[in-house]
């Protein structure tokens, strides 16, 4: 990924490789077509209004997974393996987490669900949400390509300061591709003590913060109460709302203390690579 965090930290350089794949691969016209009748997402506000809001904010607040396939989400997700730490050889069923903890033997913080595109029909169907996809291309500026998905888990526990470090529960910003979007939907309510998920308003357009080239930070609560203050955000919801984000903007993960909360990523971008693929 040396190339996009290059492109990312040289506004020229990514302004105008973003503008030869626009011209290659523009962006889909009449983003405010009426949705397919069976588009299992539906939105607040127009594409357009979405579009400009997350342009302002990097963050917009209004999306809505329908009652059936949150249902199914759900349903699969307490039927197939998820994996402690992401480890491909640490699965569990979710009912067995106080097992695994001790077959483990740590409290386990984050597991996450591997190839859930594949196994599971409604996430696929989801991902091919035409919504997702207008609102993608619109504010990409190109024709928008899907990165892939992450159905994850975040446990109520008492976790090691290394796995808050290792699971992004400090404030930090991605670089996953030249420009690119993350839809997330909530599967559990999430309150301010069932792992918010917590954003700074308008970060993704200041780059004072940026650190070192090839760095990946992790940045304190305190320094971005001292240099952002008012504009850190608690995004909650309730089961089924969603919401849009560029996540190069500052953001973070919570542990939760009252509660287990299962989240819905997926991810769309410029550039064909599977940096953020769930497929093992």
């Amino acid at each position: 990924m040396g190339f996009i965090r290059l492109a990312k930290k040289t506004p020229i350089l990514r302004k105008a490789l973003l503008k030869l794949i626009a011209i290659n691969r523009p962006a889909a016209t009449g983003g405010d077509a009426e949705t397919q009748s069976v588009d299992p997402v539906t939105a607040r506000d127009s594409v357009d209004a979405i579009r400009s809001e997350i342009e302002k904010d990097g963050i917009y607040i209004g999306l809505t997974l329908d009652c059936e396939s949150l249902a199914e989400v759900k349903a699969y997700s307490e039927n197939a393996d998820c994996f402690a730490d992401r480890d491909p050889e640490r699965p569990f069923r979710y009912a067995s987490y106080d097992d695994a903890c001790k077959k483990y033997n740590k409290p386990i913080l984050v597991a996450q669900y591997f190839n859930a595109v594949r196994a599971c029909p409604v996430i696929r169907s989801i991902s091919e949400s035409a919504l997702l996809k207008r609102i993608a291309d619109a504010y990409l500026g190109v024709d928008s390509v899907f990165l892939g998905s992450n159905l994850w888990w975040t446990f109520a526990c008492t976790p090691s300061d290394e796995d808050v470090k290792r699971h992004a529960h400090l404030f930090h910003y991605d670089i996953d591709d030249l420009k690119f979007i993350k839809f997330f939907f909530c599967i559990t309510n999430v309150t301010l003590t069932s792992g918010a998920h917590f954003v700074v308003k308008g970060s993704h357009h200041d780059r004072a913060f940026r650190r070192p080239l090839f760095s990946s930070p992790r940045i304190s609560d305190e320094w971005v109460e001292e240099h952002f203050g008012n504009k850190v955000m608690a995004v909650l919801g309730n089961a089924g709302d969603g919401f849009a984000e560029d996540t190069y903007m500052l953001h973070k993960g919570s542990t939760p203390t009252t509660g287990n909360r299962l989240m819905l990523q997926l991810e769309f971008g410029v550039l064909r690579h599977k940096h953020q693929s769930d497929v093992r």
